[in-house]
């Protein structure tokens, strides 16, 4: 092509040095549209993988809140009992007493996946995930994840409290009887909802007052339950959104 153009050139045929340019130019365009097609089609093929692997995450956060929710469900119910017991006087129920106590302390560090928004929102793959309605109900989502993450499963001044004044040979019982379990039906950590540590009756007491005299504990127990009823009002709300949220992108990708 380089050749007859010169050819041209010098017999100075200026239509068809004209008709050469075209070709050239012709060439170029066909060419770079092809490349913006490519990258256009790459692009839209790596966002729906980030689209599989969000719908897969989102899911999976689903049934995690629903582990939660059960979780910090069985926490309150120790945290109102230990609250009912907590002017009883010395006797036989300061083993049951210490064992509501503890166990109102335990959390359930478990984050929420979130891996394929970030990498997708990082790398700007995330624009092709889908249209702008669904990228917004996904943003909202994963706000919502964060800010229930920030909620759920911290360390409290009542854990604290108590975990401080328990003696911790009383502790490694209650926790190795009573601690978390993983329900091989299921595959999820669970409490158990009774339990017998190998507690005596003069570590039960000893334990008991010292959980009773320690100087706030009304208070941060109180405390502790408020939280536990915000978490367990805010789980099944998300969990909720999850699974529709789930679903609709689901059936969008079909």
């Amino acid at each position: 092509m380089l050749g007859r153009f010169r050819a041209r050139f010098k017999e100075q045929d200026w239509f068809g040095v004209g008709v050469e340019l075209l070709i050239v130019a012709i060439g170029v365009f066909l060419g770079m549209q092809v490349s913006n097609w490519n990258d256009a089609r790459v692009a839209h093929e790596r966002g729906q993988t980030y689209r599989a692997q969000i719908i897969a995450d989102i899911g999976a956060n689903a049934r995690e809140l629903s582990v939660l929710f059960n979780y910090y469900a069985e926490v309150r119910r120790h945290a109102i009992a230990a609250l009912a017991a907590l002017d009883a006087p010395a006797g036989a129920g300061d083993a049951q007493f210490v064992i509501d106590a503890f166990q109102a302390t335990q959390i359930l560090p478990r984050p929420l996946t979130h891996a394929a928004f970030d990498e997708a929102s990082n790398t700007g793959a995330f624009e092709n995930v889908g249209v702008a309605a669904e990228r917004r109900a996904i943003s909202d989502y994963y706000l919502s994840v964060a800010s229930i993450a920030g909620s759920v499963g911290h360390e409290t001044s009542y854990r604290e409290l108590v975990r401080s004044r328990v003696p911790p040979i009383v502790q490694e019982k209650v926790q190795e009887a009573c601690g978390d379990r993983s329900d091989t039906a299921s595959f999820v950590t669970i409490l158990p909802a009774t339990c017998v540590p190998d507690v005596s009756a003069a570590e039960a007491t000893a334990a008991a007052w010292s959980i009773r005299t320690a100087p706030g504990v009304r208070d941060a127990l109180v405390r502790q339950i408020s939280e536990l009823d915000q978490d367990l009002r805010l789980l099944p709300v998300l969990s909720a959104y999850a699974r529709v949220l789930t679903q609709r992108l689901s059936r969008a990708s079909g």
